[in-house]
């Protein structure tokens, strides 16, 4: 689609610049193979913005590299803060009519930016692509149907996590105008990109989504959103009620922002009951105690109405009979 001979400086010059941010917090073995496979995009026309989030690796040197050999990157180097912080100095320093946010574990398919761009270019406010679950040794495709939808369409599939439109905010390309001031909240270590990628939608008008897999999404044992808990993960559930509280205010979509919040506690229990070590008892305790009343949102019929029998069967067994819940994980694992 791209013109590769003839005539590439004028259509260089009628291109729209594409602000890529990325946040770096030690990762010096992903981070060349990440940053080559931004800098070999057939779009070309990019500001590749560097933040370094104190870095305590190698991290920083290699982005000094990168920066000194290829004119379009920015590096910034910066006090740890975590990863809202940098993404939200990242916007700070955007000058691209066009944001796309990218992890330095990462990597994108050649044509990835291309493609979101020209879909951009027909029309809509926002455009998500499918992906790539890169487990190291194995890739396994995630892949949407492709369709234009209105923003109410995708704003009641973030709130009912059916998987088409994601919480992520890798997977799609922004229009700058749009973020205006919307940001990251730096609070919350978990579930910021889905509160953010909410606060876009209800400024939209239509979505692009792409049955296209452009992103590999590296799957990394110590990964925030991994299979081993930690109590970051009950930030989710508090993005989930920011959600809830905006929902409410503008009277919009109050039963699925219910459903938002339930499954975001339900997800994040259920990973508790499989993970955390009994020696952690107080904590234990403690933790099941706010998923638990966190779930306590969604009725039986509200849940069998909006996402099905088996999640409302799954979801109330683990309210109320933890212990056969786990054991039911167990068999269902022991099965595959």
């Amino acid at each position: 689609d791209q013109p590769r001979s003839r005539g590439l400086g004028d259509v260089y010059k009628r291109q729209d610049l594409i602000s890529v941010i990325v946040p770096v917090y030690n990762v010096e073995d992903y981070l060349e193979k990440s940053l080559s496979s931004l800098l070999i995009q057939t779009y070309r026309k990019l500001q590749v913005i560097i933040i370094d989030d104190g870095s305590t690796d190698n991290s920083g040197e290699i982005c000094d590299y990168y920066g000194a050999n290829d004119g379009r990157i920015e590096v910034y180097h910066i006090q740890n803060a975590g990863v809202s912080n940098a993404r939200n100095q990242g916007l700070n320093y955007a000058k691209g009519k066009y944001i796309y946010f990218f992890d330095p574990d990462d990597s994108l398919e050649p044509d990835a930016l291309w493609t979101l761009y020209k879909q951009i270019k027909n029309g809509a406010d926002l455009v998500e692509c499918s992906y790539f679950k890169d487990f190291t040794n194995v890739k396994e495709e995630v892949i949407h149907q492709e369709k234009k939808i209105s923003s109410q369409e995708a704003i009641r599939s973030l709130l009912l996590w059916d998987g088409y439109l994601t919480s992520f905010c890798w997977d799609k390309l922004y229009n700058k105008e749009k973020i205006g001031d919307i940001r990251f909240d730096s609070k919350l270590k978990i579930g910021e990109d889905n509160l953010f990628v909410f606060e876009y939608l209800l400024k939209c008008e239509s979505v692009i989504v792409l049955d296209c897999p452009l992103y590999n999404y590296l799957i990394r044992e110590n990964s925030a959103i991994g299979n081993v808990y930690t109590e970051k993960k009950k930030d989710s559930v508090r993005a989930a009620g920011t959600i809830y509280e905006i929902c409410s205010k503008r009277s919009m979509m109050h039963y699925e922002a219910k459903i938002h919040v339930g499954l975001a506690s339900f997800f994040s229990y259920a990973n508790l009951l499989n993970t955390v070590p009994y020696e952690k008892i107080k904590e234990f305790k403690s933790d099941c105690k706010f998923y638990i009343d966190s779930m306590k949102v969604c009725s039986c019929g509200l849940l069998w109405k909006l996402v099905g029998i088996k999640m409302t069967i799954l979801y109330k067994t683990a309210q109320y009979i933890p212990f056969l819940y786990k054991a039911s994980g167990f068999i269902r694992r022991k099965s595959r």
